[in-house]
């Protein structure tokens, strides 16, 4: 069923890329295809696309991070299985790094091009390349020593000290790689070439496939092996990136003696990157939270966390590829359209309330089967199938606060934008300390869906709020597009 479940999603999403591409060669025929997209095409062929790259590109990334505790799984080892899920924190952390020059400069890097100043680009490109290879040389000197401490403070005790704190080694050695993988995959977004971002994936998540059971079972590295895969994989996607850039070094550059911007271009990567930087910062460290009362109910708790978080990406982050994808047609028509607007609002809600609504059916009545291939441990199994089955109910209002957050950043909204960052984080701590207390183990799991619940409801009030002072700039989304 799994095999058959997968390659339809793959055909339907073959069918859908030779669709767009179809759409893409007819519509060039228009004087602005942009303003098409923007203004003319139906609904759903605009949500498309502009969604559809980072729908695949969510996919992908999922994809990559469920390829580990797949795999482990098979080795039939709760210790190691609650090693990767605690370090999803450090990989988090690894990610803010990058969405730091990443987002920050990539950002900054669509602005230039629109504005047809490519040396700027090349400044900024350089210092962000440098600046994030610098920065992983540092994690890597500063954490490898410290890693059985690291572990502890994540929660791991016992014997998954062990086998977090080594595949926390092969982490942080390759946090260079890591950082700048993330750096340069915002870059291929930032210069308007989304599929070239998700062919960096894709690269790396076959890559990671095929070595994850060549390193774990063919040379019995057990984690290691789990963690070296990945490693690997990151920098051979890195490389990827490279290569295209150094073809396309007309508008993204390495060259050292371009890494030294002014004062003012600093700022204005960081002002954006800082935010970018934070709210992944403060996911890691309500993983790291969430770890910390998850291991006071003992290692199956932390290995049933780590199955059912990993699905549930599946559908939350194609959800969040549509909601995010889709904010520069809603933010380019609260300006021109707002009739069209609310039609492409109600068309996205509408579309995740699908998406939902199929995620659950499927939870309900597979989840059990699906939370199997990860491990035959029947305490496991039950307890993650709970687990799934609680934090899946949180899509709907999930996506739709994912929808809203991304309305405040591309309207001029940074204070509304960085409460909602804040809000992510932070929300979820008094809410574990409530029903941690009151309902055990059963209210830590569902404090992620109370938590959550209200950062949606937060973030669609601040837009309510907002709503007299949004504002846009329609030239900036069409050069960015």
């Amino acid at each position: 069923m799994a095999i058959m479940v997968t390659l339809n999603f793959k055909y339907i999403v073959r069918y859908l890329i030779i669709r767009y591409r179809i759409n893409l060669r007819e519509n060039l025929k228009m004087k602005d295809e942009q303003i098409y997209y923007f203004e003319q095409a139906p609904i759903f062929k605009s949500m498309m696309h502009f969604s559809l790259p980072m729908m695949i590109g969510s996919l992908l990334s999922v994809i990559y991070g469920i390829l580990n505790i797949y795999f482990i799984g098979f080795l039939d080892n709760s210790h190691m299985i609650s090693a990767i899920s605690l370090t999803m924190p450090i990989f988090a952390l690894l990610m803010a790094f990058g969405n730091l020059f990443g987002v920050g400069g990539g950002t900054f890097i669509s602005r230039m091009l629109g504005a047809k100043d490519y040396s700027k680009s090349k400044v900024i490109s350089s210092f962000s390349i440098y600046s994030s290879l610098i920065l992983g040389i540092i994690v890597a000197a500063l954490a490898f020593p410290f890693t059985d401490q690291i572990a502890q403070v994540l929660g791991a005790s016992g014997e998954t000290v062990h086998f977090t704190s080594s595949f926390l080694k092969v982490m942080f050695l390759s946090s260079p790689a890591v950082i700048l993988f993330f750096v340069l995959e915002q870059f291929a977004r930032a210069i308007g070439k989304p599929m070239i971002s998700m062919a960096g994936m894709l690269s790396s998540v076959v890559l990671n496939m095929i070595l994850d059971p060549i390193l774990i079972f063919g040379f019995h590295l057990d984690v290691v092996g789990a963690a070296l895969g990945t490693a690997i994989s990151n920098v051979v996607a890195a490389l990827f990136f490279i290569i295209y850039f150094v073809v396309k070094k007309d508008i993204i550059s390495a060259n050292i003696k371009e890494a030294l911007p002014s004062k003012e271009v600093m700022v204005d990567i960081f002002k954006i990157g800082i935010p970018a930087f934070l709210m992944v910062v403060l996911m890691g460290i309500t993983g790291l939270i969430l770890n910390l009362f998850l291991a006071k109910y003992g290692n199956e708790a932390i290995a049933s966390y780590g199955i059912s978080f990993r699905l549930v990406q599946f559908p939350e982050l194609i959800i969040m590829g549509l909601a995010e994808g889709v904010v520069p047609l809603i933010a380019y028509n609260f300006m021109s359209n707002k009739e069209r607007m609310k039609h492409t609002i109600e068309a996205v809600v509408l579309s995740i309330g699908v998406i939902f609504a199929v995620s659950m059916v499927i939870v309900m009545l597979f989840g059990t089967s699906i939370v199997q291939l990860f491990s035959t441990d029947i305490h496991i199994v039950a307890l993650a199938t709970f687990m799934l089955k609680v934090t899946m109910t949180s899509l709907l209002l999930n996506g739709i606060g994912f929808l809203f957050t991304g309305m405040l950043q591309a309207t001029g909204q940074g204070r509304g934008a960085m409460i909602m960052a804040l809000a992510q984080g932070l929300i979820i701590i008094p809410v574990l300390f409530v029903l941690d207390k009151y309902f055990g183990l059963t209210g830590v799991v569902w404090s992620l869906l109370v938590a959550e619940t209200i950062c949606s409801l937060l973030a669609m009030f601040i837009v309510y709020l907002s709503r007299n002072q949004l504002t846009v700039d329609k030239s900036a989304l069409i050069e960015a597009e």
